[in-house]
This record gives C-alpha cells, structure tokens and sequence, in this order.
C-alpha cells in the first residue's frame, strides 16, 4: 500500500474515533433533553391540576355572595391559565423535536443534512486515492460516522441560540407557576386550617384524643406546600439544564448534574401528594 494511502487511512480512523465520541455524546444528550422535556410537562399538569383543584375548593367554600358574575371570572381566570399551560406544552414539544432530531442524526437517519454533508465529504477526497477494493466499504462506514459527527456539530451550532432561550422561557413559566399559586395555596391552606385543625381543635374538651385525621391536617399545615416544593425543585432543575447547555456549547458534555436533578424531580413528581378534600 502506498504511503499516501496508509496516510488517508491513518487519518479517516483519527476522524472516526473523535466522530464515534461525538454520535455517542449527542445520544446521551438527546436522551437527556427528551428526559427533561418530558419531566417538565409532568410539572406543568401536576401544577395546574393542583392549581384547578384548590381554586375549586376555594369558591365552593367562598363567603362571597354567589353570582353569576363571579362564577364567570373564576372560570375565565382557570381557562386562561390553562391556555397558558397549554401553550408551554406546544413550545416544550419544539424542544423535544429537536432533542430528538439529534437521537435521528446519531442513529444515521437525519434525512437529508447528513446524506449532503457526507456527499461533500466524498468530494473532497483526492482523485489519486489509490486504496485496494476490499478498503472502500469501510472507509464507506468511516466517512458515514464523520459525517454525522459533522450533522451533529451543525445542529448544535444552528440550535445554540434557539435552545438556549426555550430554556429561559421554560424558567420564566415555573417562576410564573409559581407566583400564580402561591397566594391561592396559601389561602387554600389557611382555610384548610380553620376548618380542619383549628375548629376540631377548640370544639373537643380537654383530655380528648384528637384523631389521626386532625394530626395529618396539623402536619400537613405545618410543612411547606408540595406543590411549591416541587415547582421549585422544578427550577432548580431548569437551571440545571440550562447551565449544561451552555456547557455543551462548550463541546463538554457532562450529564451528571443535569441526571440527577431529573431523578429528584421525577421522585418528587412521584411522591406528591393528592389534592386536599375541605370538609
């Protein structure tokens, strides 16, 4: 084999072996990010179905005179917000069709960037290349993997901005999620107390056990909300994403912090408890 040969092998192995890393890489990234996308929807309907749940209980249990009028704001408050959450959901499925374009193009079925940018590939091959005929199916393989290596680092470049700011947006919905329910969760709570902790409370004498029902209604008062707990936990794990993406941008592609920010949200999500029932 001649010495220019030998040396356009030498190079295409270089090549394969930094675009092998790279398909591996954006695999664990587009698996990542359909994690997170996924994750951050659970959040969102828990959120609002909490959100449905409590206003619901508020208004049956509101000391306002009841009229149609009020009827009709509330629900036209609830269905806007749903509105909202809705929409977040469409721009979450943006996101993930990009995550999984990238799973496409590592897998060698991008459609037709990587099939263009392996025909430049071929292009730019010598004319004098002499290599025996058994060489030409690998060097096919080779060329195939760097040029989805190749498909991958232009996605990545032609989603930087993109991606970036869908993941603030994604910030900018929890923090309004939160802001949201905050006040209404607190209300829902104090109202919870009055009924349930503290009118048991003051209406049993002296010396009376008070039951495991009015112990869990205390507990319950005393802890922080879930559903802001899990909101926050939700942020927390945004800005975790967002941090890892810059940091993708940078070619260094660490999930660990992003992985397991998504295991504690998803065992959070799991572990969330149902809406309260006023009685």
């Amino acid at each position: 084999m001649s010495q220019s040969s030998l040396g356009a092998i030498l190079a295409a192995l270089v090549l394969t072996g930094c675009s092998t890393l790279a398909i591996d890489r954006a695999e664990d990234l587009a698996d990542t990010g359909k994690q997170y996308v996924a994750t951050l929807k659970k959040v969102n309907e828990l959120a609002l179905d909490k959100s449905i749940a409590f206003s619901a209980e508020l208004l049956a249990h509101s000391q306002e005179p009841r009229t149609p009028e009020q009827l009709a704001r509330q629900t036209a408050e609830l269905k806007a917000r749903a509105q909202v959450v809705a929409q977040e959901e469409l721009e979450l499925d943006k996101l993930q069709n990009r995550f999984a374009e990238y799973a496409s193009i590592a897998k060698g079925d991008p459609g037709e960037s990587t099939a263009q940018t392996l025909g430049k590939v071929a292009d730019s091959l010598p004319t004098s290349l002499s290599l025996p005929s058994d060489s030409f199916t690998g060097m096919g393989g080779l060329f195939t993997r760097q040029s989805r290596a190749l498909a991958l680092s232009n996605a990545l470049a032609r989603d930087a901005d993109a991606i970036a700011q869908a993941l603030v947006r994604d910030e900018t919905m929890l923090k309004q999620q939160i802001d949201w329910i905050e006040s209404r969760e607190n209300s829902a709570r104090e109202l919870d107390y009055q009924l349930k902790v503290c009118a048991p409370f003051l209406s049993q004498p002296a010396g009376k056990e008070l039951g495991a029902e009015w112990k869990s209604a205390w507990s319950d008062y005393v802890h922080a909300p879930q559903i802001l707990t899990l909101l926050t936990e939700a942020r927390h794990t945004n800005q975790v994403m967002q941090k890892t993406w810059r940091a993708v941008l940078r070619d260094n592609f660490a999930f660990d912090d992003i992985k397991a920010a998504l295991e504690s949200l998803k065992s959070r999500i799991a572990t969330s408890a149902t809406p309260r029932v006023l009685r």
